[in-house]
């Protein structure tokens, strides 16, 4: 059913509304009501709130569509002050000269959630394009839906929210893309007060803010005593933050950390995101990541901000920070753990200065910001100052290094390019079992010339590393070669949280990568065996089998994408499966290791019912790429329709001569 509420005029606010759904217990058991399978198009109420539905009661939307509604002052498709449902729902061109262009939710003491829904093309004249919520001790997620193409003339070009008094926003399995905020965040702008901020297994990507956090902004505000089991008031989990733009601070993610909070990123891939060169903001930082620690606290009251098990890579900043610039104003806490710095680049060939990480500290002259490099590679970053590592302000900043690749970092791009990988001050007497490569001006934290002890690998410019690439685990690595330095010559003291001291025991990739990991043929006397770096090499296992062909009228099928969970399955998902890929040809098998000794014959490929034994094509039948551990199959005919039983031989092993971590064969 459509309702079309639509007047001939243009003129805002000389309309009506659809529904006003009111609440005649005045709080006390308010009844649910429920609306279904509606279009409601064209709502424009005089007063101003809500263009379709005006709500104060429990409301439950599911599978509606509401396009082109309007209001003047918030919520241009539903303003709500109470229970929220939506599920399975659309929002398209709705608009308001207010706050939330399609949702407006200003909630005490309720819940409100948005489910499997699509919000697209919907306009604020001020904050929150989609959806803007004041939230007081109350709960907003947002699970497994859309956000794109909306715009704020303030912040939150998709999303933005005010949460306080124990409030929460949970966004799951969502995905924001070309969103924009002429102000903070493109996708989402949150602020938090004693209350927490969850960004889980969700995309954010292409969008844009003119002032700072391209994909996400977050921000602690004025904050009490922090309610929650941990401190934890902004986190983003298993997410990838890709190709957004900030024209001030933190082309990626923005976050803001007060006293007794923390913000943490984890196994999270931050990507391609740029805060420009032209920009005419006087900031231009943190291409990636800009995060901003700050409290007059010292001990367990500072602020803690975490990147770990994370990769940040190809971002690019035109002042400091390509990847990462962390500033600390008062006290605070920095650590990166066993994650990836790599392909980060500042753009100003004269003032440039972090190409991977910049940090900093500003304006109180007895406090210090405390940093520290856990098992963490940073290669393959630009800038002609620290193309790996800055730091700013000396002596207020204490960097601590252990186990950590910082190597391969360049001054600048092209021709004469030359090493530049430490600029700044290190606690040289704490930064210990680390692969830093040449090119570095290192000083101590008095500002005299500094020394790193012999258990630094110092000068060394040939980590061997293969490209980034996917190795296993959420996020693309460096693999270590055979014969790098790196293996087996950490400290197994060292591999610890810097602040918890847990021991590590997997590597940046997870759960299946045991750290350490002793390699029998490598030995570093008073050395390891845990490796230096994000990457601990390990027992070869496949990580990824794809069933494709040219001639295939099917997206090819990744046997590593099947979930168990919720969350992929390491070394091989559902094996005994309908695979929908008709004509394919061609096998693909990646590995976590490098497997020199694979070859043509180390896959048999057996038709179930007739028997048949496929065989290679008599050209190009084979390839083995080594530096993506990848191995590629291409058989002679498309693939019988049929059940195909697929086995790797046991025969296949690593360079140090381990065999596969368990067989691969389906079923």
């Amino acid at each position: 059913m459509t309702i079309d509420a639509a007047d001939p005029s243009p003129d805002p606010g000389d309309g009506i509304r659809i529904f006003d759904v009111t609440d005649p217990t005045f709080g006390a058991d308010s009844p649910l009501v429920t609306l279904k399978g509606l279009t409601l198009r064209g709502g424009d109420p005089l007063d101003g709130f809500g263009g379709a539905i005006r709500s104060a009661a429990r409301l439950d939307v599911r599978q509606c569509t509401f396009i082109d509604n309007e209001a003047a002052l918030s919520g241009g498709a539903i303003y709500a002050t109470a229970q929220l449902d939506v599920v399975d729902s659309k929002f398209q061109g709705n608009a308001t000269s207010g706050l939330g262009g399609a949702l407006y939710l200003n909630l005490l003491d309720e819940s409100a959630t948005i489910t499997r829904s699509e919000l697209s093309s919907n306009r604020s004249a001020a904050d929150g394009g989609a959806v803007h919520g004041f939230l007081m001790r109350s709960d907003l997620a947002v699970v497994d839906s859309a956000f794109s193409d909306n715009a704020a003339a303030g912040g939150g070009g998709a999303v933005q929210a005010h949460l306080s008094d124990r409030s929460s926003l949970d966004v799951d399995d969502c995905t924001f893309t070309i969103n924009r905020s002429e102000a903070d965040g493109g996708a989402l702008a949150v602020r938090l007060d004693d209350s927490s901020f969850v960004l889980n297994r969700s995309v954010v990507h292409g969008n844009r803010s003119e002032g700072d956090g391209g994909g996400v902004f977050a921000k602690t505000v004025a904050p009490g005593v922090n309610p929650f089991p941990t401190p934890r008031a902004i986190t983003i989990a298993k997410s990838v933050i890709s190709g957004n733009t900030a024209q001030s601070r933190g082309g990626g993610v923005y976050s803001y950390n007060t006293t007794a909070t923390e913000g943490l990123i984890e196994d999270s891939r931050i990507t391609g995101n740029v805060v420009p060169q032209d920009s005419q903001s006087a900031f231009r930082n943190g291409g990636g990541v800009y995060a901003y620690v700050v409290s007059p606290h010292t001990g367990e009251n500072k602020p803690t901000f975490t990147i770990a098990r994370s990769t940040i890579d190809n971002n690019q900043a035109d002042h400091e920070g390509g990847g990462v610039f962390v500033c600390s104003k008062d006290s605070g806490n920095v650590v990166f753990l066993q994650s990836t710095i790599s392909g980060n680049q500042t753009l100003d060939p004269v003032t440039g200065a972090g190409g991977g990480l910049f940090i900093a500290h500003v304006d109180n002259p007895v406090a210090s910001v405390d940093a520290y490099l856990r098992n963490t590679t940073v290669t393959q970053n630009i800038s002609p100052s620290g193309g790996g590592l800055a730091t700013a302000n000396l002596d207020r900043v204490r960097v601590r290094i252990a186990n950590s690749i910082v190597s391969a970092n360049f001054d600048r791009v092209g021709p004469g390019q030359a090493p530049s990988n430490v600029a700044g001050r290190l606690d040289a007497a704490n930064t210990k079992f680390n692969l830093v490569g040449s090119g570095s001006t290192i000083l101590a934290l008095d500002g005299s010339p500094g020394t790193l002890d012999s258990t630094n690998l110092l000068h060394n410019n040939a980590p061997q590393l293969t490209p980034l690439s996917d190795f296993g685990g959420p996020t693309p690595t460096h693999a270590l070669q055979f014969g790098s330095p790196a293996i087996d010559a950490g400290s197994n003291a060292l591999a610890t949280h810097p602040l918890t001291g847990e021991a590590l025991a997997a590597d940046q990739r997870g759960p299946g990568f045991t750290r350490p990991f002793d390699v029998a043929a490598v030995n570093h006397p008073g050395r390891g065996p845990v490796d230096i770096g994000a990457y601990e090499v390990n027992l070869p296992k496949v990580i990824s089998v794809v069933v494709d062909g040219s001639a295939s009228a099917h997206e090819p099928y990744d046997f590593s994408t099947a979930l168990h969970e919720g969350e992929p399955v390491v070394g091989g998902g559902n094996q005994l499966r309908t695979i929908p890929v008709g004509r394919a040809d061609r096998i693909a098998v990646r590995f976590s290791e490098d497997v020199p000794n694979v070859s043509s014959g180390s896959l048999t490929l057996r038709a179930l019912t007739t028997g048949a034994l496929q065989t290679l094509a008599q050209s190009g039948g084979f390839a083995y790429d080594p530096l993506a551990h990848a191995a590629t199959w291409k058989f002679s005919a498309p693939f019988p329709a049929d059940q195909l039983l697929i086995t790797l031989a046991d025969t296949v092993t690593s360079s140090w001569g381990d065999a596969l971590d368990g067989e691969w064969v389906n079923p």
